[in-house]
């Protein structure tokens, strides 16, 4: 028994040294043991600083895989966790490496120059913080020598006073996100993109502002653009759309006499109508007028060439515009 506990104690003591490489290490134990078993515990002293991923090879057993344990789990090595004349512990588990089993390095060495704790009200002068990751912070402004953060990732928190980062260094130039809009914003031109302002539907009727344009529910506004068009067939004694732009419905007066009713009313009735009529039954076409302008209605008469005989043609179409 005493034996098994002086070959236990020069394991864990601190006595074995590591042979090897720096990123393949090997060592023989005090005690003999012929497989890896979960628990078993080294204290190596280390000659050469580790590079990268190692492993370590004990009693000639075979190479296993070196883990640490970081935020994210379990992982390889990446390099200097390994220090020459460092004095390290390692426990084997079978579970590590993807069950393939591993020795998990307890207590790996840390580069703390990387790191920087910032606690409670801390001042810093002349310094520089590259690439910090600046986790809920308040950043207050204040006196006294500037602070430079380069390439910082800020998560949550929020900055009170200070300077607002101007556009040139890639900020607003604003606290707010109105202000914010307004310095960045630029007006859209012919050749450049941005920002433009939609015109009332007064505006798309006078329709000699250049600096606004219209929404889609106002295009038809203009005075350049249809306000109502129909293509209708009366043939059969009954008027049947074929299709239409702000006409709801085709009221029949009599022969060739038609109501022609505006979904939504037109401003006024100082409007023009063209339209045209034929038949394909005689392979005549035929003359429309107009009988009466409402700005809910237009009512049109369909006339026989050269007559005043109304006809309902079975291609009859009336554009208003205006």
């Amino acid at each position: 028994m005493m034996a098994r506990n002086a070959e236990l104690l020069g394991d864990i003591g601190g006595a074995l040294t590591a042979g090897g490489t720096a990123d393949a290490l090997t060592v023989t134990a005090n005690s003999g043991f012929t497989a890896y078993a979960n628990g078993q515990v080294l204290a190596l002293k280390i000659a050469t600083d580790n590079t990268g991923a190692a492993t370590l090879n004990v009693n000639g057993i075979g190479a296993k895989a070196i883990r640490k344990m970081v935020t994210a789990g379990e992982s390889a090595l990446a390099g200097a966790e390994l220090q020459a004349t460092g004095i390290y512990i390692l426990m084997y588990q079978s579970a590590l490496n993807a069950a393939a089993g591993a020795w998990l390095l307890l207590n790996p060495t840390m580069d703390l120059s990387a790191y920087v704790t910032l606690t409670g009200v801390q001042t810093l002068t002349n310094k520089t913080l590259t690439s910090p990751a600046i986790n809920t912070p308040t950043i207050t402004g204040g006196s006294g020598s500037a602070m430079t953060l380069t390439t910082p990732t800020m998560t949550g928190g929020s900055w009170t006073g200070g300077t607002d980062l101007a556009i040139a260094d890639g900020g607003t130039g604003a606290s707010t996100a109105a202000a914010a809009f307004t310095a960045l914003k630029q007006a859209a031109s012919t050749t450049a993109t941005g920002v433009v302002e939609l015109a009332t539907a007064a505006e798309v009727t006078t329709g000699t502002d250049t600096a606004r344009v219209p929404s889609v529910s106002t295009m038809g506004d203009h005075q350049g653009v249809a306000k109502a068009w129909v293509y209708f067939d009366a043939s059969t004694g009954t008027p049947v759309i074929g299709d239409d732009f702000n006409v709801s419905s085709i009221t029949d007066n009599g022969l060739g006499d038609f109501t022609i009713n505006f979904t939504t009313a037109l401003p006024n009735a100082n409007y023009s109508v063209a339209g045209s009529a034929y038949d394909a039954s005689t392979v005549r076409t035929h003359a429309v007028g107009v009988l009466a302008r409402l700005t809910t209605s237009v009512r049109v008469r369909v006339l026989s060439a050269g007559s005043s005989t109304g006809v309902d043609a079975d291609d009859i179409n009336v554009m208003v515009m205006g």
